[in-house]
């Protein structure tokens, strides 16, 4: 991910819930330096499972 609007982050919120009610998680990979911060500042980051992916 390189790039999140307000409208994805909205998409995330969303199915973090479907993913909750399905009693999964929900994993975000490949977010760069700046998805990572977004993620942080709207709170998301914490309830994420987010992971670094490799770029191979």
């Amino acid at each position: 991910m390189t790039y999140l609007s307000p409208d994805g982050c909205t998409a995330l919120f969303v199915a973090l819930r479907a993913a909750r009610a399905h009693d999964t998680r929900l994993v975000v990979t490949h977010a760069d330096e700046r998805a990572r911060s977004i993620l942080d500042q709207i709170g998301l980051a914490r309830v994420l499972a987010a992971q670094p992916g490799s770029d191979s």
